[in-house]
Parts: C-alpha cells; structure tokens; sequence
C-alpha cells in the first residue's frame, strides 16, 4: 500500500515538475495593447491613483515580462522613448532584478520634465531562492548590505538597490539639466523592489543630488509581496504608492503579515469570489477579465473555486507554525525523520528547484521528486510541510490556479477590464471560525437561497460548486466560512456533543490583511435549539435564535490591537511539552506532551489541580492566560557512584555487595536478580516495569573470574588457566572485563600479576 502512495505522488509531483518548469502562462504571439505614451497622464499630482496611468504600467509590464528586449525596441522604434543599452538587465544574477529604464521629453503646464520609465519585471531563475531568502544568508552579491536585516526583506532590498545604482548612473547620464519625473512599476520580485525604490526616493527627496519633487514620483506596483516591517512603513507621506494585488495570490501575503510585514503605500484589491457578491464575480467580472486574459494567453484562466480563503488558510498555518523571521530560519521541522528541516531550509530545497528551472540540470529530478512525496507521507496531516505540498498538488497540479493568480497577464486583464471605483472600493469579506461545531448551514437573507452546508463535518460539494456558493473549510479543530460583506445571510449553527460554541470572526480587506476581530465565548445552543445568526452586511453576528434579541461580542478589538494571552505551563514527571505558549486573544493554540522512553503521560491539568484531558495534545482557544500542568509518570533507572557501563556490562563495583541498592537511583521500576545469593561477575540485573523486563545488565567485579563476588586465589587458578589457553572468554562479556584489570583489551601476564597483588591484599 506504501509503495502504490508513494508511485502515485510522484506521478503527481512529475505534473508539478512539468508546470512548475515551465513558464507562468503560454504567451499567444500578439501581445498587449498599445504602448504610446500619452503625456497628459503625469499632470496631476502622484498622490491621486490614475487609473490610466495604471494601465500603462500593466501593460509595460506584461509585454516586459515575456520579453524585455522586444518591449524595448517597440517603445524605442514605435512609441518614441529613448532607452540606451547601458540601462537594462534580463537574466540577472540570483540578487540582482531584470529592469529597463526609458525616457521620455514632456511639457506640462509650458514647464519641460525629463520623465523616466522605471519597469522592474519579475523573478527569473536564482531569484526565486534570493525571494525566499529575506536575511539574505545565502547571497552572492550585497548590494544592500545588512543594516536593513531583519526590517526589510534583503533580497528585495538587494534588488532595490541594484537598480537604484543604475538610475542614479542614468540621472547623472540623461537628466543633470531637466526637472525629471517617475513613472515607477514593477511584477512579483519587480514590484517589491520597486516598492522599496519608490519609498526610497520619496523618503530622500533626492537621487544622486538632483532633487525629486514626490509629487513627480509615480508608482505603481503589482504582485507585491510584503517586503518590510519598518517603523514608518504606514507613513502617510507614502501613501502615493499604489500597489494592486489579486487576493488569491499567495505570493502578495508573503512574508506574513503576522509577522509585522507589509508594504509601503496605499493597496488596491481585485474582485474575488470571497470579496464581492458571487454572481457578479463570476458572470461579470471573471468573465470580463477573461476576454483580455485570452488575447494575450492561449492557456485557460483558471481562478480559485474558494476565492482568497485556501491562500488565506495557508498563510494562518505558516504564521501558527513559525512566529517570525528567526523561527522561519531556525525552528525544525519533521524531527526524528530523516527528512528534518526548517521552512527556510524546505522551501530552498524542494520549491524553489522548480520554479528557478534549476531542476531540469540535475541527474536527480526523481530522486527530489521521491522524497517530497515521503515527506508527504511523514510530515503529519496538519504540519505546515503538508499543507505547503497539498497546497501546490490541488491548486497548481490539479488546477492551474496559483500561477493564474500570479501571473502578469491576470493583472493586466484584471486591471484593464475593472474600472476605478471597482478597483479603489473596499473589497472586503469576513471569516468565521466556528468551534465545537458539527454541521452549519448558510442562507441567504433575501432569497432563502442556500450558500453553505456542513453537515457532520463535511461540506456538502453540490452546493459548494455552484455559482453563489460561500467558500467553505473543514479544518480539524473548527468549520471556516467566507463571506462577502455585501449582503446579508442566516447562519445557523448544531453543536457537537457540547452546548456552547465559540466564533471568532476577523474582517478581511483585500490585499490589506486583517482590521479587526469579533470574538464569541460560550454560545449556548443545542440540537433541539440551533443557533440561528442574522448578520449585517456580514460584518458581525448581531441577533440570535427566533427571539431577534441582540447579542454582543465577548470582544471586539481592532486587530493591530487585539491583546496577547500568554499559556505557562510546568512540567511534573519525565516529559517534555512541545507547542506555542502566547498568541492573540482568539487564535488557537495546541500544546503536545511527549514522555520520556520508558515513561506515561497521565494528563493535563488546570491550576486547581483538576484533569482537563487525559489526550497528550491539549488544543483550545486563547481566552485568557492560563496555568497548566503537564504530568507524566516518573520512572527512571540510571547507576551512580563509580560505576562503568560498557554495552550492557556493570564494572566498577566493589567485592562482597549482596546488593545494588548503593549503586543506583530508581523509581517506578523495579530490580530482578537471577541470584540474590550472591552478586558476582555475571550475575543477571533486570530491569522490570509492570512485569515486563525494559533492560538487562550483567555485574563484572575486577579479577572475580568464578563469579562468587570475591578475589581470591580461586580466581587466580582461572586467569592462570585463560593465559595458559586453557579457557577462552569472549570480549565485551562481564567475564572479559573482570579478568582485563589492567584494562588495555588484552588479558596477559600484567593482568595476572595485578590479580595475584589483590589476592593477596596488596
């Protein structure tokens, strides 16, 4: 049954390899849309979002991303810019960013700008390992140096940097004698860096000594990951950086938000089926975007069925799994497996071969591809490791849905089809977590039509394939619902075996992250009595059950202030507890205790010494701060005093001890002797716990050759007989060891000699 797993992930991991290698979308022959520069849109002040000018840049962007060099030449030959070889990089090194740099002469208001076009395009090959490398350790190049480490994302820093090097050589070059104004846009890795950039210049006011008015810096990015948690990254003086994120794109959530990382500027989202009303979505947006898509891609546009909520779900479990930078490099994974790692080290190893084409130049495709699907089998149902996998299995393997969630082509499309205030509006949706749960249903308010079912923990898939469906998770511990918050629904909830449920709802906005947290303690509800919900513009729960009476959150917090519960716990016994200890007021957490060998866990305790559960996991809400207990039984059994071992031998031991009661510590167990007459050289030790024999050990007394726990002449006559080769003992046996008192491996005359001196009490 192993085998045929393992034959069929690696037939799946051959299908990522296959899509992963190649590029993000096949690319049709015509290309986007028309290029011309038109002056008109740099009139008004940068901090205004323009939306044309945003379709510019997507369209920049997406012929740069196919191919740099072709869109330099139609901008050259065809649009007018002037460009200069000097000035553009495709298939840079692993810290460095593919860019171009052109410029055109313009008049505004009768005043004359030198107006650059700064396109940073997205990650090639190495880049991928430099994207996941935000301490920059592994780095070929330091263009950025270290003094950001830990603030900002290095290796878009790097990247950053490399290309500011380069503009400043250009202003020097082409703009000593004109005011100048930006245009800066960048993809994926590009818009991070060129996220950074643009903070950089409207920080400094200043590039190589010529002065930058920030009203003349335009910048707009997309794809942007999250590249750095500094103090003054929500800086007002910044929000004239517009960055446009689809939010089922898992790679603009990266690195987490958990973790204090975001973006610099104002951030616009897309549609998605979790963030806007469901039918307009799918038979208005979606298709509509879908028309550009397919003029400039010959592959199908496949979103997420679930709209932003798996991304969504990843990102929770890799923020609960490591808590920031330093646990992503240091915390280990897949312990007592041959397989252990840390995310940095999984994430180099086994995603980014794939992505950076580094792969297809190696002996060891198989060999890579055979291990991720034994990792799959060894890493645990609800590691991160697996649902980083599955992630890629359903989403990229199944349905070409990451990489069209990602791709340059899905942003210009998006952005050409979707208009300004579609766009620039708050595209919001909420989560529910329901625990204690076992079976939900979603209605809708004005039509009765059903959104969501769950039924004994599991979705019901006909209603969730449908058009007007509410993206709906089982995870182990809680039902996840997401909803838009554009229309109204009853949310009717059965418990599980208990009477009361806990919700916790957090508020999403789209390419933005979390604003705030409702949180529901004890919720009394019960088979003959559900909870019936009616939620306002599904931002909270607001009435309950036929009643209509108003409830209230146990909390509400906007999220950047929602407070952090801390779990102390002691240990009792011989065991060791594994899990994290704090975490914000309505977050999960899951503490594992694991005995010692030899040893029992016996429970979880409260601080009045009161048996939570006897389970070795103890998983539950923070709620408040706790003390717990962890206890195991205290069984041990180790020598002390003078005593050797060696294999399974006990040397060291005086003559004439009758027993070991002054030579060992014990508790729990219990000591067996084969001969209670008499503790000599070979005597059997077992160690015994309830009635079964954990170990066995056998006495070796120095020059008791005949096993009577004494020296004496007795013994000589066996040493004599051994040199003699007249009795043989094999090594490493107690015997062996009790005639080598010289102790160098060898039983000779020296021995022999030191037996007869102790002998005779010398």
């Amino acid at each position: 049954m192993k085998k045929a797993l393992i034959k069929v992930n690696c037939i799946i991991l051959v299908l990522v390899f296959s899509i992963l290698a190649s590029p993000l979308a096949i690319y049709a022959e015509n290309g986007v849309g028309d290029l011309s520069f038109d002056s008109s849109l740099f009139e008004t002040d940068s901090a205004v979002y323009n939306h044309e000018l945003c379709r510019y840049a997507s369209r920049i962007i997406v012929n740069s991303n196919r191919n740099i060099v072709k869109t330099l030449l139609s901008l050259k030959n065809n649009f007018g810019a002037f460009t200069d070889t000097n000035y553009y990089a495709y298939a840079s090194d692993r810290d460095e960013e593919d860019f171009f740099i052109v410029h055109y002469d313009i008049s505004v208001e009768g005043k004359k700008y030198r107006t650059l076009v700064v396109c940073l395009s997205g990650s090639n090959s190495e880049q991928w390992n430099s994207n996941f490398d935000p301490y920059g350790l592994e780095r070929k190049q330091s263009y950025a140096g270290d003094s950001e480490k830990g603030v900002t994302h290095l290796g878009f820093a790097d990247a950053r940097d490399y290309v500011y090097g380069y503009l400043k050589n250009y202003i020097n070059q082409y703009c000593s004698s004109y005011d100048v104004k930006l245009l800066i846009t960048g993809h994926s890795r590009g818009a991070a860096a060129a996220n950074l950039l643009a903070a950089k210049i409207i920080k400094e006011k200043n590039i190589s000594g010529k002065n930058i008015d920030e009203k003349n810096v335009y910048t707009y990015t997309f794809a942007t990951p999250n590249n750095s948690s500094a103090p003054d990254l929500k800086d007002p003086m910044y929000d004239r950086i517009f960055n446009i994120v689809n939010p089922e794109d898992l790679i603009t959530k990266l690195m987490p938000s958990d973790w204090g990382f975001g973006k610099y500027g104002t951030t616009y989202s897309f549609v998605s089926k979790t963030n806007c009303e469901p039918i307009s979505y799918n038979y208005e947006y979606l298709a509509g975007m879908k028309t550009y898509y397919s003029n400039y891609c010959d592959n199908e546009y496949l979103n997420f069925n679930d709209g932003e909520l798996p991304t969504d779900i990843l990102m929770d479990k890799l923020s609960n799994e490591a808590s920031s930078l330093d646990e992503y490099y240091n915390k280990k994974m897949l312990e007592g497996t041959s397989y252990e790692t840390t995310l940095f080290g999984f994430l180099k190893n086994y995603f980014c071969p794939f992505v950076n084409g580094s792969i297809s130049e190696s002996d060891n495709i198989f060999v890579i591809l055979g291990t991720l699907s034994d990792i799959l089998n060894v890493s645990g149902k609800n590691s991160i490791i697996n649902s980083f996998i599955n992630f890629f299995i359903k989403h990229q393997v199944v349905k070409n849905n990451f990489f069209c969630a990602h791709d340059a082509a899905t942003y210009y499309a998006y952005t050409m089809y979707l208009d300004e205030n579609v766009l620039t509006r708050e595209n919001s949706s909420v989560i529910y977590r329901l625990y204690n749960v076992d079976t939900v249903q979603v209605t809708e308010a004005t039509t009765g039509i059903i959104c969501s079912q769950v039924i004994n923990r599991s979705v019901n898939s006909k209603i969730s394939s449908k058009n007007y469906s509410i993206a709906t998770n089982v995870e182990e511990n809680c039902i996840v619902l997401r909803i838009p918050t554009n229309r109204k629904f009853t949310v009717s909830i059965y418990p599980s075996t208990q009477t009361t449920v806990d919700c916790v709802i957090d508020k999403y906005v789209s390419g933005r992250g979390r604003s705030y947290r409702n949180i529901f303690f004890d919720l009394s509800v019960s088979d003959k009595n559900p909870g019936k919900f009616y939620t306002e513009n599904a931002d909270s729960f607001f009435r309950y059950n036929d009643s209509q009476y108003t409830i209230y959150p146990s909390y509400s917090y906007q999220y950047s202030q929602l407070p952090t519960i801390n779990i102390n716990y002691t240990v009792e016994g011989l065991g060791n507890v594994e899990g994290k200890t704090s975490g914000l007021l309505g977050d999960w957490f899951s503490l594992k205790g694991s005995a010692n060998e030899s040893n029992s866990f016996l429970g979880w305790y409260d601080e009045n010494d009161s048996l939570i559960t006897e389970n070795t996991v103890f998983g539950s809400l923070y709620k408040n701060d706790m003390q717990l207990t962890s206890k195991f039984t205290e069984n041990y059994f180790y020598f002390k005093n003078n005593c050797l071992i060696e294999g399974n031998v006990v040397y060291g031991l005086p003559e004439g001890i009758e027993n070991m009661d002054d030579f060992i510590e014990i508790s729990g167990f219990e000591c067996k002797y084969d001969n209670m007459s008499c503790l000599g050289t070979d005597s059997k030790l077992d160690v015994v716990l309830d009635g079964e024999t954990i170990e066995s050990y056998y006495i070796s007394i120095p020059g008791d050759l005949n096993g009577d726990g004494y020296v004496d002449a007795f013994d000589v006559s066996v040493m004599t007989a051994i040199i003699n080769m007249e009795k043989s003992l094999e090594e490493g046996t107690a015997s062996f060891i009790a005639a080598d008192i010289y102790k160098d491996g060898i039983i000779d005359a020296f021995d022999l000699s030191l037996l007869i001196s102790k002998a005779n009490f010398v």
